[in-house]
């Protein structure tokens, strides 16, 4: 990628950060604009899993090119398809055990110390 387009893409994620800031402190928001925030974020967070799961998938696709025009293994095409597999397996178990381990301590609150139970009594 050039230079310029690196300034580009940098300006512009700077702009959207900096203009999404005063609409992060909205206290209510308008339901039309809610909607329009979510449906940004949900269509950039597709692109990216498009974007990393088709640059993950390249290597497979190379390995079995190579096996289908008799230059490589088939070992290296499953290699590859082990460790994409094992990554996807990896990173979606720790995605949802990260989301149980934050629902599982928005409902707990602990007990305030022994100190802060003094100071409010006063």
């Amino acid at each position: 990628m050039s230079f310029p387009a690196t300034l580009l893409l940098g300006f512009i994620a700077g702009v959207t950060i900096l203009l999404g800031l005063p609409v992060g402190r909205m206290e209510r928001p308008a339901p039309s604009l809610r909607l329009f925030l979510n449906a940004t974020a949900v269509g950039v967070l597709l692109f990216l899993v498009w974007d990393v799961l088709s640059a993950a998938w390249e290597p497979i696709d190379v390995a079995l090119g190579s096996v289908h025009e008799g230059n490589g293994g088939l070992g290296t095409a499953i290699g590859y398809g082990l460790i994409f597999v094992g990554g996807l397996a990896i990173g979606w178990s720790r995605w949802s055990g990260t989301s149980a381990g934050w629902a599982g301590r928005s409902r707990h609150v602990p007990p305030a110390p022994p100190l802060a139970r003094r100071v409010r009594a006063r």
